[in-house]
């Protein structure tokens, strides 16, 4: 082994320990890319030759050159590009009026009378991080992703409450500002939908500012915010399958 090369090694991983040698970064190259450490960026996977028959191929980390041998694709084994929950899509509903469905109306999130034939009213749900990351209740995570457009439900940067956002969803991204967790049965299958590492910032609709459960205000267009639990009819939904509609 040359000097500019190291060995990789394979250790037990602890999702509750943060680690940064275990940590790595893919270059923004289309196609194939390098694999880096974290910590130095120079570090880059790299395969080299084994026997005649590529038996014994060694993978290490090497500063020597940037051949193809140091050329990388990660890919999802999984062939549904948003994990196992992508087989249905969604209808999302609140209790305040369950004539409407939440859809995307230019680049707001909002609702509109139910149109099972309007994809704007269809959600796919990606679990594909539900086993890793749960929030405080132990609910499991999953980012809502629009069918006709491609972009997941976020929450504002701008402030702790506000219209939620959209923004394009990369599914082998990690980013924690696109995940949700679902309550318990609130009431009647009801549950708030809520932000994963915030559970007391819930789903609601926005009746000119008044967010309370004295409030419903649903019409078509009402928009659809984040604000905190005040255990009301606006923030109680239901997310199910459209298929039980149209079959």
């Amino acid at each position: 082994m040359s000097w500019g090369e190291f060995q990789v090694k394979l250790v037990r991983f602890d999702q509750d320990s943060f680690d940064n040698t275990l940590m790595w970064t893919l270059s923004g190259d289309d196609g194939f890319g390098f694999i880096r450490t974290l910590n130095d960026v120079s570090l880059k996977i790299a395969a080299f030759q084994g026997d005649d028959k590529g038996h014994g191929t060694a993978v290490r980390l090497s500063d020597s050159c940037d051949g193809e041998n140091h050329r990388w694709k990660v890919l999802p084994w999984r062939d549904e590009p948003f994990g196992a929950g992508a087989k249905h899509t969604f209808r999302i509903y609140c209790k305040a009026d369950e004539g409407f469905s939440v859809t995307v109306r230019d680049d707001t999130v909002c609702l509109a009378p139910t149109d099972p034939l309007d994809e704007h009213q269809h959600w796919v749900k990606d679990t594909r991080y539900e086993e890793i990351i749960k929030d405080e209740d132990g609910y499991a995570a999953f980012a809502i992703i629009n069918k006709a457009t491609g972009d997941a439900m976020k929450k504002s940067d701008e402030a702790w409450e506000g219209p939620v956002k959209l923004v394009p969803y990369d599914p082998h991204y990690l980013d924690e500002s696109v995940l949700w967790s679902k309550s318990g049965d609130m009431t009647e299958d009801f549950h708030y939908i809520r932000m994963v590492d915030e559970i007391y910032l819930n789903l609601n609709i926005c009746d000119e500012g008044h967010h309370d459960k004295h409030h419903s205000g649903v019409q078509d267009g009402t928009k659809v915010v984040l604000s905190n639990w005040c255990k009301g009819d606006n923030q109680y939904w239901r997310m199910i399958p459209w298929g039980c509609l149209l079959s």
